[in-house]
């Protein structure tokens, strides 16, 4: 008789340790999907958020400028992996809204410890330019803090870099080939 109460109890303990696994599996599924989320667009297998700078044509070619953009300098130059901007990465990184751009494309580097970065954004309209450039320069401040006494190599390429405008067009480039990819974001926008 004793038995079958410790076999009926520990059952019980096992349902229940499995019901408060299941609870917190969904808040761990949660961060899964994020995680998810940001690594199939890094890979180009999940279209970002944004559908409007995103959405392909029927003939195959992209509706966003900055997007192609983008797409050539990961053809031409050596980009480390990188998660590509999206909707939510514009708010995360930068602190923007879709409203203050009217088109943008980059990716960070996703390794967590280089700190390539290449942020393309055209303002919704003149009144969004300084806040964009704001934004970036924000951006720029923080990662060049971050690394200044953690990794120097990496401080050196931030500080060899800069938040740059041209009319509507901001841009931070960070890379040890800034100079060859902000002359294809140049050719591009002009």
């Amino acid at each position: 008789m004793k038995m079958k109460r410790f076999l009926i109890a520990a059952l019980v303990l096992v349902c229940l340790c499995g019901c408060n696994s299941t609870g917190n599996s969904e808040n761990s599924t949660s961060s899964a999907d994020e995680t998810t989320t940001v690594s199939a667009a890094a890979d180009g297998n999940e279209a970002p958020a944004n559908d409007a700078e995103s959405t392909e044509a029927e003939d195959g070619s992209s509706d966003s400028q900055l997007k192609d953009v983008f797409t050539e300098i990961s053809e031409t130059v050596e980009l480390p992996d990188m998660v590509e901007l999206n909707d939510n990465l514009l708010n995360r990184y930068y602190g923007l809204t879709t409203d203050a751009v009217a088109d943008y494309a980059g990716g960070v580097d996703s390794s967590g410890v280089g700190q390539d970065e290449i942020a393309l954004f055209k303002a919704a309209d003149e009144s969004q330019v300084a806040t964009i450039e704001q934004a970036l320069q924000n951006r720029y401040d923080s990662k060049l803090s971050q690394q200044e006494n953690y990794n120097p190599d990496e401080a050196e390429k931030i500080r060899n870099c800069q938040v740059e405008t041209n009319g509507l067009y901001v841009t931070l480039i960070i890379s040890n080939d800034a100079a060859q990819i902000t002359e294809i974001v140049n050719n591009a926008i002009q």
